[in-house]
């Protein structure tokens, strides 16, 4: 989780600097993604279960695995100088008989963003389900490309199709 930590400190670095501003919607999230924006994957995949069975799945995984907290803190001299903690929610939500959304939301108390931050925190990664046939779901990533994304995407691939996996 350290490494999460880290790395997602260095990516929200280098959006600064890039002069990247903060996805404010999901859509605007998703667009971004599909135009190539850096340290990110597009990913698609069709598991042979069900739409309905595919999103209670996702759901209780979700609620497992991706809804942490990670606290940050560094002293020195017997002073802390450093006091993080980073939220990561992660929300399954119907849209209709044929489609569902995985969001995953960030924020960090403790730290001053010089971006504005949307209501619920800023977007981190985002899946789309959808029921291709009475017995096909697909899913499709938008995400971080960094090892944990990876890892993350592999974990909700195993999910779709039933099988057992540890949280990432």
């Amino acid at each position: 989780m350290r490494r999460l930590v880290l790395i997602s400190g260095i990516a929200a670095v280098l959006y600064g600097c890039a002069g990247l501003t903060l996805s404010q919607t999901r859509e605007e999230f998703v667009q971004r993604k599909l135009n190539g924006e850096p340290f990110s994957m597009v990913d698609t995949y069709v598991t042979k279960r069900r739409f309905e069975d595919v999103v209670k799945t996702l759901s209780q995984k979700t609620t497992e695995c991706f809804n942490v907290n990670i606290t940050t803190r560094r002293t020195e001299g017997g002073m802390t100088t450093m006091n993080l903690k980073d939220e990561y929610r992660t929300t399954v939500r119907v849209v209709n008989l044929n489609r569902a959304e995985m969001t995953t939301r960030h924020t960090t108390k403790g730290m001053v963003s010089l971006q504005k931050v949307p209501e619920g925190g800023a977007y981190y990664r985002a899946v789309d389900i959808e029921r291709l046939t009475s017995r096909t779901t697909k899913l499709t990533y938008y995400g971080p490309s960094i090892d944990s994304g990876k890892r993350i995407w592999t974990a909700i691939m195993q999910w779709s199709d039933g099988q057992p996996s540890r949280c990432p």
